[in-house]
């Protein structure tokens, strides 16, 4: 019998299929491979994977308990587009404003209370011309989710 997944995985899994419900990407837990030009949403994070041009990862980095009840857990989104600087950065603005403060939120059966955005760090083209970025947000929900 294998382990029921974990608070992270479940939020990962959530946050991944809000980001394609709102057009950011697609997100196929299981199923045929993503191919170009589709922008593939991953939970295994943190690498991208090399051979898409279009993709986002998420992260689900370590938690901060914040009393008995509650944890922070901050998700990294890290993106990557087959165009221009100016394509990624219109992209890391699109995932902000997608989930930048939502408030009552259930990812993947987990009830979030409130996204907060963090930061954001645009990077330069990689070796074959594809620029990305990464935003973070923080994810406030309960320890028993």
């Amino acid at each position: 019998m294998a382990d029921p997944d974990s608070y992270p995985v479940r939020l990962k899994r959530g946050v991944a299929q809000f980001a394609a419900d709102h057009g950011l990407g697609v997100y196929r837990p299981t199923g045929p491979a993503y191919s170009n030009p589709e922008r593939g949403v991953f939970t295994n994070g943190p690498e991208l994977p090399t051979t898409i041009d279009n993709c986002i990862v998420l992260t689900a980095l370590s938690p901060t308990f914040d009393g008995r009840a509650s944890v922070i857990t901050p998700i990294q989104f890290r993106y990557r587009v087959a165009g221009s600087v100016i394509d990624a950065e219109n992209l890391g603005q699109r995932i902000i404003s997608t989930f930048d403060l939502l408030e009552r939120t259930v990812f993947g059966g987990v009830l979030i209370g409130l996204v907060e955005y963090r930061n954001a760090l645009a990077f330069t083209p990689d070796s074959i011309s594809r620029p990305g970025g990464t935003v973070t947000f923080y994810f406030h929900g309960r320890r028993n989710s």
